[in-house]
């Protein structure tokens, strides 16, 4: 799908294969547990957790979501989400990513593709965690609320003007 340069190594990004739900559902769970998970309640870890099993996953994919994995020579480096209402639901980058341009890559690879059939597309929001607030500062998000607490999981609803 789109090719890019990270680091003088190739990044690629591609729509996500069922063969690669659990190697993707391994990463994200690694990246929640270290970033996310020490602002969530008991019952906000398990709800997350349910929200990314491969059948809720793969489910929210039958229903329209987009997900892009990026993958730097054959390592998963990231994955997307954007589901219907064009909402972020999951961006995620492996710890060892972490820095390098690629949730800005694959955000961008993902708003272009999103763009295919959404041409009226104006805006993208996402509801943040405490930890990745900066990140999303940094890609042009912006608070449209204070920080929430619902199920458990702490986050700060944002928005992207396109």
């Amino acid at each position: 799908m789109d090719n890019k340069a990270i680091n003088g190594q190739e990044l690629n990004i591609m729509r996500l294969k069922v063969s690669e739900l659990d190697e993707v559902i391994t990463m994200i769970k690694a990246v929640f547990d270290s970033y996310v998970a020490p602002d969530c309640s008991v019952d906000g870890i398990r709800v997350f957790k349910d929200f990314i099993k491969p059948n809720e996953l793969q489910g929210r994919i039958d229903n329209g979501s987009l997900v892009l994995v990026a993958r730097c020579q054959a390592e998963l480096a990231g994955v997307i989400e954007i589901r219907v209402g064009d909402h972020i639901a999951l961006l995620f980058t492996a710890a060892r990513f972490q820095r390098q341009g690629i949730a800005e890559k694959l955000l961008q690879t993902a708003l272009d593709t999103w763009r295919e059939t959404r041409e009226d597309l104006q805006k993208i929001t996402v509801n943040s965690s405490p930890y990745a607030v900066a990140v999303y500062r940094r890609l042009g998000f912006s608070p449209i609320t204070i920080e929430q607490n619902k199920y458990g999981v702490r986050f700060t609803p944002m928005m992207k003007i396109l």
